[in-house]
């Protein structure tokens, strides 16, 4: 079975699981050329004043998606920048069976910005800040001859889309999961109890 890329982002959740079965997420639509791939996640330079971990404070709160290959549900929950750091966790669920987790902070160090996640069981991975501006942030880290892109872009006050890219020599694969921003009560919430606004 082809190698399947999600964002456990579990969100976010997202976050960043690479998936050996469809569960978490659909793959890409068939093959990506180099420079569909380029497209997709465009190279941009970090804006003045967008290199702490501070400039992400608006992907803080608590954000759900729906994935329309399997109709399971990714939550992420990210707490606001607090001391050169900012906490994230994620939960892939479906059928009230938990299918991917991952746990998230992305830090300032040494005038960079990190990102790191541990998608579930699998191996850590830390991501550099590339690219960043008023509404979107790109992570990117390369080992050996496999890279690993990560957007959030929020697109309104209430969506987020999260972007993950796997490439390796000319396959490019990834995922892509628009965010809707939720009451923080509803994930914390017992399975079934509708959460009332106040």
């Amino acid at each position: 079975m082809q190698k399947l890329i999600g964002i456990g982002i579990a969100a976010v959740s997202m976050f960043v699981t690479v998936a050996t079965n469809a569960q978490s997420a659909a793959p890409a639509a068939g093959p990506v050329s180099a420079s569909e791939a380029a497209a997709s996640i465009p190279a941009l330079v970090i804006a003045p004043g967008k290199n702490t971990v501070d400039a992400l404070q608006w992907m803080t709160g608590c954000w759900q998606a729906k994935s329309a290959r399997d109709g399971s549900t990714i939550n992420e929950t990210w707490l606001s920048p607090r001391g050169g750091s900012m906490l994230g966790t994620g939960q892939t669920f479906l059928d009230n069976k938990t299918l991917g987790w991952e746990a998230m902070r992305v830090y300032d160090e040494a005038g960079a910005v990190k990102f790191w996640l541990r998608p579930g069981l699998r191996n850590e991975l830390t991501l550099t800040l590339e690219a960043a501006g008023d509404a979107f942030s790109a992570f990117s880290v390369t080992e050996g001859d496999t890279t690993t892109k990560l957007r959030y872009e929020r697109k309104s006050a209430t969506e987020m889309l999260a972007t993950f890219r796997l490439e390796q020599g000319e396959s490019r694969r990834g995922a892509d999961f628009l965010f809707a921003k939720v009451e923080c009560a509803e994930s914390f919430a017992p399975i079934g109890k509708k959460v009332v606004a106040k």
